[in-house]
């Protein structure tokens, strides 16, 4: 029997003879895109070397040659060969193709067609008869061949050459029972087959009806089995059989002749026999619809036509045929109910029935609208797949397809949730058409207006929201949001004028639109209760407000009346706490914008001044840069949707994407919030800011129960921030006014912003007496701590209003046992003026019931201290002493207490502060507090008489080794202040060593001896000894170095004229010549007792002078006899002559009784330190320095024995808000400079002023004040020399800054910024008499006194009190820093230091350093 072909042509004798056995598997190279493999169905890139060349085509890839014409030749020779063997025919085709270009392989194929499809033939009988695998390699080179034919030779085939042959082909690989990746490469050789014949008509309705059901499962409008329809196909002759109504059945009437062939697949797939479940028929649907929707637009580019606009022309076909085939079956009223964007036809938005994410149509309309929306989106994608430009432009070129396109971008929306990705991506085209970053090609052309195309894309996106799938989204609302999320998010930067800026405006009727649409979505959604509601209402109250916002204030749209009710409706019916907590953000935002647009004052920049909080302003500049960044994530999504890859995974997943991916509208506020924050801008017209700001204002009404709570909030918000910019008076006024229609005693959060606006805004009368009303009533009520919290912040007559009913609260509190630290400052506010307010700070201090914190009970004892002070109150002072000893913080509290009155001396409480600093003695457990309270009780003690306590206070001074103490104690008892001494020159009138040059102090360490004793440190220069022999007669200096100071002393011998002496002989002679008896009588008439007799005999008259060697090492006494043998060997050689008492008195006469010698007359300065240093036997003392001592002398004088503290005082004209103007000023007003004068004393650094200088230069003035142990320099701004920078030199390094500001606005740190600024002190005049008083810390566990924030001074009080004030705060920052040594404490250590320096000498150079005197040149 003769054998026919695969195609059914005539078999050459050795055509199939020869078979090719594989040992592995074959994969060729298919076509210009990537070819599948058939084992495994994956796909393999272009260029991958084939199995076939043993694995070295990558080698000789990289190092072959450009292959010859001959070998060219050589290849078609051996190809075109019949008699042959297939594979290695095929293998030579191959060859020969690579080698060539494009139009080389055409003609190729123009010449060798014949011999190409014989090879096709060939090869597929060779797959037949193969064994151990050899046909999948003998397939995939058959249907690669076959490829070749079709995309080399389009026209060719197009005009019918080999059709029933290829057609043949085709039926075997389209069989349903063949391997997927066997269909799927004959689905991809049809789609080439079937366009080709297209283009030149030779396509009939069979091949569209193959077509149609390529794609197993496909749900078809006539409900026919795309398999059964396929296989039947498969199995006829010449095509398929007809039923009367178009349905394919075998058992039709009417059928081909004579009988349907029974074709066996290509390579069976041994699973074809089961039947596929449910699931599995999804599953399949979704790889091959995936797949044959990719061929058909990467497909057609593959093709090589000779006319290059047939590429288009396919391109057209095949988009048409996807259409009617595939898109009207699965929307059957597509062409009834369709948009015509060309004849204003949107169709109806009536929201269809819920169906099962596994049904059939569902995933076909998934992909279809996911393919159709991929080519329209391909011109801004950053590399779109092959073919999709070209398809693109064949979509928008037909209208009946871009009406199309744009059906399925609204029936997108009602997808179910699960296919959210695919509803990402018409988002992602819609975003850009809308924002018109890109036009679409119809509005570009004209076809279609801007306002057309923009109402319709607004239709679509919100049409969303009458999903049926949102009220039972379940687990995927996170899908849900995350859509609502885009559209909201497109809706935003649309209105936004600095998100996107419109290349073309948009008409009243788009804007309008937009917030019809927005404000029906916003009704919709958030009047339901369930979970897309409740996760949504935030976001969409956003957007609805901020392109209100956007299109009225900034864009000057005008909206109607009725689009505010609506608005205004969605506010009554929504029951979401969301809704009003966006409502605040944009109320906020919305009022900096009125600010910025009606005051021309950025609040960013500006800042709050009262301390309220004001949300910082962002810059536009940020809300452009995050819309931009919306189309990157969207183009990402969509790039990462592009899979080549077959979707063989076994599952139904219609989004490619993680939920992770998926951002919720409620987690992204900070991007709803970047965009709302974008409307603080300069622009637009302040009317329309002003309107807008009300209208969004009156949105929700504080008196509504549901959201009272943070609509009061939202509006004392709004109340804080205009009064931080001190001009908007009338604005606050208007909302105190809404506060004020509320019964503010249930409505609590309403007090501060009432109590703001009767402190800040000057309310007119009625509305201040309504608020003070309200307080009132307040303080009756249970809130009364509320109001008793912003109390110290009125203003005297509001005060003086509301005091008596404070008071009654205030007890009532106390008898409840409900007393805050808010209310103890009340209280100690009103006690300086209110006795019942006194009687409370001292139940406060004596009550056991409610525990106070530290900084609260040091607030009653500052009040009462100011009370001591103004009243000079002997006995409150007792009882408040008696009271904080008994309690049980009274180690804390009472060196509180002796600081505050420590000024109380002048009133004449000196014992009464005695017996206080003698009590915390006992009681403090820090020591640093209790060195404190020493040292100011030694301080005190120094100008008193000795008294009983100082035996007790001596023993513990002793006992702790408070050397510093005890030696101020003991050596300035009753000398301080010295009669007649000003307290200025209370130092050292000694030259400072700072003040030498290094020669000067090398000079002087060689003439000083320095002498240590237990408890000093002696230093005197020596005397120069004259040319003439003389010592000077000059005086001795000797310095003295204690832990308590340094003290100069001259010493100075007394000199007495001469008299002529008596002899010892004449007295002797006269006595002998006295008779006896006289002897007798003058021994019997003496009263005088009789000496007893020496207990023994004096030996040695010497030995009573005081030995040395006990006191020598032995080293010591070797070298000082080695010392006294050179001295005796010195006086050897010296040739010293002896001379008779006649030649002495030759050479040195006696002078007689009247004359006068200068030598002895006046005692030399060098006979006047020996003979003390001999009196105070100093050679044991006497100490060598080295070189460096100079340096550790001059840190000794420069450790000062007193604290010393130097504070910043500033003023502050009228009007004057900056540094540079502050600092400007050179003279203050009466007031400033009356407190100035009552700081201190004026002196003036230089040379005259041995105290403190505060680090001021010569000649600057400035206030000083002094005590016992402390000293304070005033660095007063107006009196500073130089310019801003050099006061700021000094100020900017005070640890306390005292301000006096009669500026109507309120001064704040940040006025003159500086890092040292620890303790700020505001003094505000409020009347001729009265200041207020401001103190901040920086540091809230300072506790000091006597002044506290918030008290009014008389002004005559004010300068002692905040002297008082600023040493104990400067004093209490210094004990917080425990690094830091208190002066004391230092004095000590650093003399300790000091003295270890020197160095002992022995007797011999002790001597030659004591007397020995300083040769003078």
């Amino acid at each position: 029997m003769k054998k026919t072909s695969f195609a059914g042509f005539p078999t050459p004798p050795s055509a199939g003879t020869a078979s090719y056995v594989a040992k592995k598997k074959v994969s060729v190279f298919v076509g210009r895109g990537t070819r599948p493999s058939i084992d495994e169905g994956k796909e393999v890139p272009p260029g991958s070397p084939s199995p076939v060349d043993s694995g070295s085509s990558r080698r000789r890839t990289m190092f072959a040659r450009k292959p010859k014409s001959s070998d060219v030749q050589t290849s078609l020779q051996r190809f075109s060969d019949l008699n042959r063997d297939a594979s290695s025919r095929a293998k030579h085709f191959r060859l020969a193709l690579e080698s060539l270009c494009v139009q080389e392989r055409r003609q190729l194929i123009d010449d060798y067609g014949f011999e190409t499809f014989h090879l096709v033939d060939s090869l597929l009988m060779q797959a037949e008869t193969a064994v151990d695998g050899g046909n999948v390699a003998d397939v995939e080179l058959a249907l690669w061949a076959l490829e070749q034919l079709l995309c080399l030779a389009p026209e060719l085939i197009g005009k019918g050459w080999q059709k029933n042959a290829i057609e043949n082909i085709l039926k075997r690989a389209l069989l349903p029972n063949n391997l997927i990746a066997v269909r799927k490469i004959g689905i991809r050789l049809f789609i080439l087959w079937y366009q080709s014949l297209a283009m030149f008509n030779n396509s009939s309705q069979d091949l569209d009806r193959v077509f149609q059901c390529l794609l197993p499962f496909f749900p078809l409008h006539d409900g026919a089995s795309t398999e059964r329809v396929l296989q039947e196909y498969c199995e006829s002759y010449s095509g398929l059989r007809k039923s009367g109504n178009g349905d394919s059945r075998s058992d039709s009437g009417i059928g081909f002749n004579p009988m349907p062939i029974r074709r066996t697949p290509i390579l069976l797939n041994p699973q074809a026999s089961t039947t596929p479940s449910l699931r599995e028929r999804a599953q399949l649907l979704q790889v091959y619809l995936d797949k044959f929707l990719d061929y058909c637009h990467r497909e057609t580019v593959k093709i090589e036509w000779n006319d290059p606009g047939k590429q288009l022309e396919c391109a057209k076909f095949l988009l048409d045929r996807v259409i009617v085939l595939y898109i009207y079956q699965v929307f059957p009223d597509f062409e009834e109910n369709g948009v015509d964007v060309f004849e204003g036809w949107e169709g109806s938005e009536e929201p269809g029935e819920q169906m099962d994410t596994a049904d059939p149509i569902v995933i076909a309309r998934y992909w279809l609208i996911r393919w159709i929306t991929n080519i329209a989106a391909a011109s801004v994608v950053e590399s779109p797949a092959p073919g999709q430009l070209i398809f693109r432009q064949a979509l928008f070129s037909s209208q009946k397809a871009i009406n199309t396109l744009l059906t399925l971008m609204r029936e997108a929306m009602q997808l179910p949730l699960a296919c959210a990705s695919v509803i990402h991506k018409v988002l992602y085209v819609i975003r850009h058409w809308l924002l018109q970053i890109e036009f679409p090609p119809f509005v570009e052309a004209g076809a279609v207006s801007i306002e057309a195309s923009s109402l319709l894309l607004i239709h679509i996106c919100t049409g969303f929201f009458s999903s049926p799938y949102l009220s039972s989204s379940g687990d995927r609302l996170a899908s849900a949001v995350s859509v609502t999320h885009s559209i909201l998010q497109i809706s935003r930067d649309l209105a936004n004028p600095s998100a996107i800026a419109l290349p073309r405006p948009l008409p009243k009727s788009v804007w309008c639109e937009l917030i019809k649409r927005t404000t029906e979505a916003v009704a919709l959604c958030c009047s339901r209760s369930d979970a897309f509601g409740r996760a949504t209402a935030g976001g969409f109250t956003n957007t609805l407000l901020s392109i209100c916002v956007f299109i009225r204030a900034i864009r000057e749209v005008e909206i109607e009346e009725k689009m505010w009710d609506d608005v205004w409706a969605v506010f009554k019916t929504g029951f979401w706490q969301q809704m009003v907590h966006q409502w605040s953000k944009v109320v906020d935002n919305v009022t900096r914008a009125l600010i910025l647009n009606l005051f021309a004052i950025d609040i960013h920049e500006k800042g709050a001044d009262d301390g309220s909080t004001v949300p910082a302003i962002t810059a536009p500049s940020g809300s452009v840069s995050s819309a931009k960044e919306a189309p990157k994530s969207h183009n990402e999504r969509l790039a990462s949707s592009r899979s080549d890859k077959s979707s063989d995974t076994g599952s139904v997943n219609y989004e490619r994407h993680n939920s992770d991916d998926e951002t919720n509208v409620e987690a992204s506020n900070g991007t709803t919030d970047k965009d709302m924050q974008s409307v603080v801008q300069s622009t637009g017209n302040t009317t329309n800011w002003l309107r807008v700001w009300m209208r969004i204002v009156n949105l929700v009404d504080p008196a509504e129960p549901q959201h009272s709570q943070q609509a009061v909030q939202t509006v004392s918000h709004a109340i804080d921030t205009l009064l931080s910019i001190g001009c908007a008076q009338k604005l606050v006024h208007w909302l105190a006014d809404k506060l004020l229609r509320l019964n503010v005693a249930q409505q609590p959060h309403a007090i501060p912003a009432l109590c703001s606006v009767l402190i800040k805004a000057e309310p007119p009368p009625e509305q201040r007496a309504h608020i003070l009303w309200h307080l009132i009533e307040c303080l009756k009520a249970d809130v009364s701590p509320i109001v008793l919290e912003q109390l110290p912040f009125m203003g005297v007559e509001d005060t003086a209003i509301l005091a008596s009913p404070t008071i009654d609260a205030l007890q009532r509190l106390m008898r409840n046992s409900e007393f805050s630290s808010k209310a103890v400052k009340v209280a100690a506010l009103l006690a300086l003026d209110h006795p019942e307010a006194e009687k409370i700070l001292l139940q406060i201090l004596e009550t056991r019931n409610i525990e106070f914190d530290i900084g609260s009970l040091t607030l009653c004892i500052n009040a009462l201290s100011i009370l001591v002070l103004e009243r000079a109150d002997a006995q409150l002072f007792d009882d408040l002493l008696r009271t904080i000893s008994q309690h049980a913080s009274a180690s804390q509290l009472i060196p509180v207490l002796c600081a505050n009155l420590a000024s109380s001396v002048r009133l004449g409480f000196h014992n009464r502060l005695v017996e206080a600093l003698e009590l915390g003695l006992e009681a403090p457990r820090d020591g640093r507090v209790l060195n404190d309270l020493k040292w100011q009780l030694c301080a005190l003690s120094v100008a008193d008489k000795p008294r009983a306590s100082w035996k007790a206070l001596l023993s513990q001074i002793h006992a702790h080794g408070d050397v510093f103490l005890e030696g101020l104690l003991i050596s300035k008892a009753l000398q301080y202040p010295l009669p007649g001494f000003p307290i200025t020159q209370w130092n050292s009138i000694e030259r400072p060593l700072a003040a030498m040059d290094p020669a000067a102090l090398k000079a002087y360490l060689k003439s000083t001896v320095f002498i240590t004793t237990p408890g000093a440190l002696i230093s005197f220069e020596k005397p120069a000894m004259e040319k003439t022999g003389h010592g000077s007669t000059g005086e001795v200096c000797l310095t003295t170095r204690t832990v308590v100071g340094r003290h100069a002393w001259s010493v100075q011998s007394e000199v007495v004229p001469r008299s002529r002496p008596s002899h010892a002989n004449d007295w002797l002679q006269g006595l002998r010549r006295q008779k006896p008896q006289t002897f007798a009588e003058a021994r019997q008439n003496s009263t005088r007792k009789q000496a007893p007799p020496p207990a023994r005999e004096l030996i040695d008259p010497f030995q009573a002078l005081p030995s040395f060697s006990s006191a020598m090492s032995p080293s010591e006494r070797a070298a000082q006899a080695q010392a006294s043998m050179d001295m005796l060997a010195f006086i050897r050689r010296s040739g010293r002559k002896a001379v008779t008492a006649n030649q002495a008195s030759s050479l040195h006469p006696l002078p007689n009784e009247n004359e006068v010698v200068p030598g002895l007359r006046t005692a030399t300065s060098l006979q006047a330190w020996r003979k003390l240093a001999a009196d105070l036997n100093l050679i044991k003392s006497t100490h060598s320095a080295q070189d460096h001592f100079a340096r550790e002398l001059r840190h000794l004088d420069s450790t000062l024995c007193r604290e010393v503290h130097k504070v910043a005082v500033i003023y502050v004209g009228d009007g004057q808000e900056d540094k540079a103007s502050i600092l400007a000023n050179t003279t203050g007003s009466s007031h400033f400079d009356y407190f100035v004068e009552g700081l201190g004393w004026p002196v003036t650094m230089g040379p005259n002023h041995l105290g403190y200088a505060g680090g001021l230069p010569a000649g600057q003035t400035a206030p000083y004040y002094a005590t016992a142990d402390t000293e304070l320099v005033f660095h007063v701004s107006t009196q500073l020399a130089g310019d801003a920078q050099m006061k700021m030199k000094h100020i900017g390094n005070d640890e306390v800054h005292v301000v006096w500001c009669e500026s109507r606005r309120p001064y704040h740190r940040d006025i003159i910024a500086t890092r040292f600024c620890d303790v700020l002190i505001v003094l505000t005049p409020v009347s001729p008499v009265l200041v207020r008083v401001h103190v901040e810390t920086q540091n809230p566990t300072y506790e000091f006194g006597p002044l506290f924030d918030g008290v009014y001074l008389h002004t005559k009080q004010v300068a002692s009190l905040v002297r008082d004030t600023v040493i104990n705060a400067s004093k209490a920052y210094r004990l917080a820093n425990h690094d830091c040594d208190r002066p004391n404490k230092l004095r000590e250590s650093v003399f300790a230091s000091t003295r270890s320096h020197l160095r002992e000498l022995p007797v011999a150079a002790a001597i030659t350093q004591l007397y020995v005197p300083l040769m003078r040149s």
